[in-house]
């Protein structure tokens, strides 16, 4: 588990990256990042970050 305070060198805006580390639990550890990641379409590849909300209300905060 990791909460970045900074954007991981990638193509995210640090910004974005921000806001969602002030709302909810920011995940960029590769390793957590493909045991947890799916590709049901089969496009390949792995996310750069995940979200784990742990509360309707940050759900609510990060879909807006």
């Amino acid at each position: 588990m990791s909460t970045p305070t900074t954007a991981p060198s990638s193509g995210l805006a640090p910004a974005a990256v921000e806001r969602f580390t002030a709302v909810a639990e920011v995940v960029t550890d590769t390793a957590v990042l493909t045991e947890r990641g799916r590709d049901f379409w089969g496009v390949g590849g792995v996310a750069e970050l995940m979200l784990r909300p742990h509360s309707r209300d940050e759900i609510a905060e990060i879909m807006r």
